[in-house]
Protein backbone atom coordinates (compact mmCIF):
# COMPACT_ATOMS: atom_id res chain seq x y z
CA UNK A 1 0.00 0.00 0.00
CA UNK A 2 2.94 2.32 0.63
CA UNK A 3 3.92 1.97 -3.03
CA UNK A 4 0.42 2.98 -4.09
CA UNK A 5 0.54 6.22 -2.10
CA UNK A 6 4.08 6.94 -3.27
CA UNK A 7 3.02 6.48 -6.89
CA UNK A 8 -0.07 8.60 -6.28
CA UNK A 9 2.02 11.45 -4.85
CA UNK A 10 4.49 11.22 -7.74
CA UNK A 11 1.66 11.32 -10.31
CA UNK A 12 0.10 14.30 -8.54
CA UNK A 13 3.41 16.13 -8.53
CA UNK A 14 3.96 15.41 -12.25
CA UNK A 15 0.44 16.62 -13.07
CA UNK A 16 0.88 19.78 -11.02
CA UNK A 17 4.19 20.46 -12.77
CA UNK A 18 2.73 19.86 -16.23
CA UNK A 19 0.00 22.43 -15.58
CA UNK A 20 2.68 24.93 -14.58
CA UNK A 21 4.73 24.20 -17.71
CA UNK A 22 1.67 24.54 -19.94
CA UNK A 23 0.71 27.85 -18.33
CA UNK A 24 4.24 29.21 -18.80
CA UNK A 25 4.21 28.14 -22.45
CA UNK A 26 0.79 29.71 -22.95
CA UNK A 27 2.04 33.05 -21.68
CA UNK A 28 5.07 32.91 -24.00
CA UNK A 29 2.94 31.76 -27.00
CA UNK A 30 5.01 28.60 -27.38
CA UNK A 31 4.08 25.03 -28.24
CA UNK A 32 1.58 23.75 -25.66
CA UNK A 33 0.94 20.44 -23.98
CA UNK A 34 -2.14 18.85 -25.62
CA UNK A 35 -5.31 18.98 -23.53
CA UNK A 36 -5.79 15.23 -23.86
CA UNK A 37 -2.44 14.71 -22.09
CA UNK A 38 -3.47 17.05 -19.29
CA UNK A 39 -6.86 15.35 -18.98
CA UNK A 40 -5.26 11.91 -18.81
CA UNK A 41 -2.86 13.10 -16.14
CA UNK A 42 -5.77 14.66 -14.24
CA UNK A 43 -7.58 11.33 -14.15
CA UNK A 44 -4.59 9.24 -13.11
CA UNK A 45 -3.44 11.66 -10.43
CA UNK A 46 -6.81 11.35 -8.76
CA UNK A 47 -7.63 14.91 -9.74
CA UNK A 48 -5.57 16.26 -6.85
CA UNK A 49 -2.50 17.39 -8.82
CA UNK A 50 -4.72 18.80 -11.55
CA UNK A 51 -6.99 20.65 -9.14
CA UNK A 52 -4.04 22.18 -7.28
CA UNK A 53 -2.29 23.06 -10.56
CA UNK A 54 -5.41 24.76 -11.88
CA UNK A 55 -5.82 26.82 -8.74
CA UNK A 56 -2.15 27.67 -8.20
CA UNK A 57 -1.37 28.60 -11.82
CA UNK A 58 -4.90 29.88 -12.68
CA UNK A 59 -4.86 27.60 -15.72
CA UNK A 60 -7.73 25.74 -17.42
CA UNK A 61 -10.15 26.81 -14.69
CA UNK A 62 -12.94 27.73 -17.11
CA UNK A 63 -12.89 24.40 -18.95
CA UNK A 64 -15.78 22.34 -17.56
CA UNK A 65 -14.32 19.04 -18.75
CA UNK A 66 -11.22 19.55 -16.61
CA UNK A 67 -13.46 19.97 -13.57
CA UNK A 68 -15.31 16.79 -14.55
CA UNK A 69 -12.07 14.86 -14.97
CA UNK A 70 -10.87 16.06 -11.57
CA UNK A 71 -14.09 14.75 -10.07
CA UNK A 72 -13.83 11.41 -11.90
CA UNK A 73 -10.21 11.00 -10.85
CA UNK A 74 -11.08 11.76 -7.23
CA UNK A 75 -14.01 9.34 -7.35
CA UNK A 76 -11.77 6.59 -8.76
CA UNK A 77 -9.28 7.22 -5.95
CA UNK A 78 -12.04 6.97 -3.33
CA UNK A 79 -13.29 3.69 -4.85
CA UNK A 80 -9.77 2.23 -4.89
CA UNK A 81 -9.27 3.19 -1.24
CA UNK A 82 -12.68 1.79 -0.29
CA UNK A 83 -11.98 -1.55 -2.01
CA UNK A 84 -8.48 -1.76 -0.60
CA UNK A 85 -9.41 -0.92 3.01
CA UNK A 86 -12.62 -2.96 3.28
Amino acid sequence: MVYFWGLFLLESLVTFTMFGIDKKRAIKHQWRIPEKVLLTLAFFSGGIGSFLGQRFFHHKTRKWYFQGMNLLGFLALVIICFINYS
